[in-house]
């Protein structure tokens, strides 16, 4: 899912809200967009659209984008069991989600370094097949 169609997405479950309140599903499906809008972010900033590996240059050993994705402590409120609370995904489903999201990245462009804000903070851009 590019991050057109899930902003898309949320603002139409943002106008249902305003009409009434969002249903256990649409509130499941929001918390699931956002995961997808963090692993875009993830892989933004940390990794190139192909990119499926990674090589650790103190152990030598190549691990998997999806797997470090995975462990980012930004994943975490997504991928508790969602026993817990039925708002949390879960991490077969969070697995799923990176999947899916590094499918799309992989097709996308993204301009490294493109904005700095006014505390040096320097910002990057992604531009989905959908946008090309």
């Amino acid at each position: 899912m590019t991050g057109n169609a899930i902003r898309f997405r949320k603002n139409e479950l943002m106008a249902i809200s305003k009409k009434r309140k969002l249903s256990a599903k649409e509130l499941k499906e929001h918390k699931e967009l956002s995961c997808r809008d963090m692993v875009n972010s993830i892989l933004i900033y940390h990794f190139a659209p192909k990119q499926t590996e990674v090589l650790n240059n103190i152990t030598g050993e190549v691990i998997p984008v999806s797997e470090m994705i995975l462990k980012d402590r930004y994943m975490d409120d997504y991928a508790r069991n969602e026993k817990v609370d039925f708002l949390y995904i879960g991490e077969k489903r969070v697995k799923e989600i990176i999947r899916e999201q590094m499918d799309d990245y992989s097709k996308a462009e993204v301009n490294i370094g493109c904005y700095t804000d006014h505390e040096g903070c320097t910002y990057n851009s992604c531009r989905w097949a959908d946008e090309l």
